[in-house]
């Protein structure tokens, strides 16, 4: 019962961020459009950045405890990309009122995990220490979540098409990377 209330007081927060800007929306406001009382509100969020960032957490752990057995980096970049576009005037509206930070901290929780199996599939057998692995993650994390924030803010690209050129552009790069810095512990 929790989660659904919570949810629909990020729904009602969505409704009203169509027409207005997150910093003149209210609790109360919040809670009529969710039909309950603003203690109701309270119950479950300190205030509404609150709700912002369990709607955050949630998508991202929702997103990787929906990952399939064997399901390679790219089908995992492309469910990202298919959930913000779920979401997307949402996170435009959040970027916009609030801080592009949460939102950035959000996209790079939702990729760190998956990117961190990826290396460490690609480093299995190779003598590269795990500060070195962290560090190349960080690397390709950082590089994905540019080319996801530039899609947010443009959108002009088709995500498949981008995930795509994202498997060409990967394919080898890690294992040459990871190579080289096995090369640098010999």
């Amino acid at each position: 019962m929790s989660d659904r209330t919570k949810n629909s007081l990020v729904n009602a927060l969505k409704k009203l961020l169509k027409t207005k800007s997150l910093n003149q929306i209210t609790i109360q406001e919040i809670a009529d459009e969710c039909g309950v009382n603003r203690m109701t509100f309270y119950y479950h969020f300190h205030d509404i950045y609150d709700m912002i960032d369990w709607y955050f957490a949630t998508t991202t752990r929702t997103l990787l405890d929906n990952r399939q057995p064997g399901e390679t980096l790219q089908e995992t970049v492309l469910r990202v990309f298919e959930a913000i576009q779920e979401d997307r005037e949402f996170i435009m509206k959040i970027c916009q009122s609030v801080s592009s930070d949460r939102v950035r901290n959000f996209l790079s929780r939702m990729l760190n995990e998956p990117i961190l199996n990826y290396i460490a599939g690609k480093a299995d057998g190779m003598n590269v220490p795990p500060k070195d692995r962290q560090f190349i993650a960080s690397f390709y994390r950082n590089a994905l979540l540019g080319m996801v924030w530039d899609w947010i803010q443009d959108g002009e690209q088709d995500p498949s098409g981008m995930v795509e050129q994202l498997r060409i552009l990967l394919k080898g790069n890690a294992d040459l990377v990871l190579s080289n810095f096995e090369k640098n512990y010999r």
